[in-house]
């Protein structure tokens, strides 16, 4: 039989040959990066082939770039983080892979003549792959206000001329510095805004980019930020595995050295884990900013990391992504491999009592936006209460009344015991941690000593509600002298109730119980007027002897600022309570705010001293029981929850 003869119906190539004309997979952002940029001598101090893991937490930065779901990136940064040349990566990954008309907007001319003639030029031609998209032929391929290349062109605009914003349509806009920008412009408007109109007609394929170190809470770069997903780069602790963001507050160095040359050259700052409280030396940091990853607000990590995970292991995480096209990314100094927290610290300490070099420090090494303060006390300012005063868990003589707070958080309770006495003098008799409610209550139900003889305790137990708060209203059923509360910043009130219906787990009945609404500003307002008293005066706030370090930082851990708020229709300037910085636990302040509104509702701010009569008759009643007003509360305080 004849062998059937095969009919060829297309062009057939070898097998190798397809292989070698398969499309290769897209690059990311970083991976193209690692394989053809090139850093040039003239503007990096570590020139050669470009290595993200040199700084990992630009990765996701850069990878965002390819992401068709993303409109708008925004990189709230520190100087010296890379946040510059992370931004030059997607321009010359855009003229490689996905070329498009590009915008790249400084604030100045002269800003705008430099980059173009000078540092991004000479970026194009260190690049070998880019270099071979130069034009043949061209001597001028880049002027002051274009760079032309084979597959994209890009131009120049700069803030203090709107008009060259809107003179082209781009797939790329690229903002340096948003908020110097912003500044050049004066109130010429949003020149975000205006510039990200001239990508509408590229669909998603068009990307608006900025970086820039943010100046004040108003500024262009900051509101941007706050507009978008807010991702914070967290990082595991290399000795209990959880992961957290890298704030201020914990880089520590010794009380007994302040000398910043010193701290600088022998390496003495550390970083204080926020979980476990261990001691994180910087050799470890490259580790941890290496596993590190980039979370959106509303999410969380779901466990800590395993000692036994993995180079590749990443977290799983809790919660529900922001839906939203526009992302943002804030990083600052402490991720940086060129500053180490002994530099952040001694830098500090060089400028800490120069407001205006402070401020550079604010905006340049932390990344956060300076906040115009109107009223502020450091730590320091209480630490001479401390001298002098009486030992903890002492009642002074001429107190009568014990109030306890209790501020409930997700594993841990902050309680605060403060004392009060006639013409609206306190002291600090007690505070700490409790596990649970139990455990708070049992430490109010302790009778303390008082000078003269006697004990006294708490006549009230304020409890947050903030946390568990079906748990804090069953409890308050069923314990006397509980009182739910729950913090409400504004408002033209001072403390009201309202009532509270809810139902206990296993239960079917609904239990109702009053919850008291507590103007936090309003008591902040005066708690920071208290701590200013000298000893002696009416409204003095007094500490005990062994007041810690920890709760002198969280009853200041909050300042007055001038803040713009929107009010139906118009804006306006008000006064508002925020924290000094992000991340910096206010746990004490609150307790404070609390009881010193039970003591306002039942008139010890107002409590005069009372002389005794000459011959007072015996009775049963104690003889610290003080003389209360009527106030808003709704029944007689007892003596205290024991009776």
């Amino acid at each position: 039989m004849a062998q059937k003869r095969r009919v060829r119906t297309s062009i057939e190539t070898p097998k190798s040959w397809r292989t070698l004309l398969r499309k290769p997979p897209p690059l990311t952002v970083s991976e193209w990066c690692d394989r053809y940029r090139v850093l040039d001598p003239k503007h990096s101090a570590e020139p050669g082939l470009w290595s993200t893991d040199r700084t990992p937490y630009l990765r996701e930065i850069q990878d965002a770039f390819t992401d068709p779901e993303v409109a708008t990136i925004t990189l709230m940064k520190s100087a010296r983080v890379g946040g510059s040349e992370a931004m030059y990566n997607m321009a010359l990954y855009a003229a490689d892979c996905c070329p498009g008309p590009a915008l790249i907007v400084l604030p100045t001319e002269d800003g705008v003549s430099e980059e173009f003639k000078g540092r991004l030029r000479e970026t194009i031609e260190a690049c070998p792959r880019i270099r071979e998209r130069i034009p043949e032929g061209k001597a001028r391929w880049a002027s002051e206000a274009e760079i032309n290349l084979d597959s994209m062109r890009f131009y120049a605009a700069y803030a203090a001329a709107p008009v060259t914003l809107t003179r082209r349509t781009c797939r790329y806009v690229f903002f340096d510095e948003l908020d110097n920008c912003e500044k050049e412009a004066g109130r010429l408007g949003s020149h975000l805004g205006l510039a990200s109109e001239r990508t509408t007609t590229y669909g998603y394929r068009g990307k608006t980019v900025s970086a820039t170190t943010p100046t004040f809470e108003g500024s262009a770069g900051w509101q941007a930020y706050l507009a978008s997903d807010q991702r914070r780069y967290h990082v595991p602790c290399p000795h209990c595995g959880a992961f957290q963001i890298l704030v201020w507050e914990r880089v520590k160095f010794s009380e007994d050295v302040r000398d910043p040359e010193r701290i600088e050259a022998d390496g003495l700052a550390w970083y204080q884990c926020s979980a476990c409280d261990e001691r994180i030396e910087e050799r470890d940091r490259a580790e941890m900013v290496s596993r590190g990853v980039w979370i959106p607000r509303g999410m969380s990590v779901e466990a800590p990391r395993p000692k036994t995970a993995g180079a590749a292991w990443r977290p799983a995480l809790a919660g529900n992504r922001p839906r939203t096209r526009r992302i943002g990314f804030h990083i600052w100094s402490a991720y940086s491999p060129w500053r180490t927290w002994s530099q952040i610290v001694a830098k500090f300490l060089r400028v800490r009592d120069n407001p205006e070099e402070l401020r550079v420090f604010v905006n340049s090494w932390l990344g956060e936006p300076w906040r115009e303060t109107q009223e502020n006390i450091e730590p320091d300012e209480l630490r001479a209460k401390i001298v002098g005063a009486p030992p903890p868990d002492r009642v002074p003589q001429e107190a009568s009344v014990l109030i306890m707070a209790v501020d409930v958080q997700k594993s841990w309770l902050y309680y605060v015991i403060r004392a009060w006495g006639p013409m609206a003098r306190s002291w600090l008799i007690r505070y700490g941690t409790a596990p649970n409610l139990d455990a708070a209550y049992a430490i109010a139900l302790t009778g303390y000593p008082k000078e003269g003889g006697g004990t006294i305790a708490p006549s009230w137990m304020l409890v947050d509600t903030g946390y568990r708060h079906v748990d804090v209203h069953e409890f308050a059923r069923v314990h006397p002298g509980v009182v739910p509360v729950k913090g409400q910043p504004g408002g033209n009130f001072s403390m009201r109730p309202t009532k509270i219906e809810y139902t206990p787990d296993g239960s079917v009945a609904k239990n109702s119980t009053v919850l008291w609404l507590i103007n936090t500003w309003r008591y902040k307002d005066w708690i920071l007027r208290a701590m200013k008293v000298p000893a002696g005066e009416p409204g003095y706030w007094g500490l005990h002897r062994e007041t810690g370090d920890d709760y002198l930082q969280q009853v200041t851990a909050e300042q007055q600022v001038w803040s713009v708020t929107k009010r139906g229709k118009f804006k306006q300037r008000e006064l508002v309570w925020q924290p000094k910085r992000e991340g910096l636990a206010n746990h004490y302040l609150d307790c404070e705010v609390y009881l010193t509104a039970q003591a306002e509702a039942n008139g010890l701010l107002t409590m005069q001293p009372v002389a005794p009569p000459p011959q007072a008759p015996p009775t049963t009643d104690s003889p610290n029981r003080p003389r209360y007003g009527k106030g808003p509360i709704g029944y007689r305080p007892r003596k205290s929850m024991l009776s």
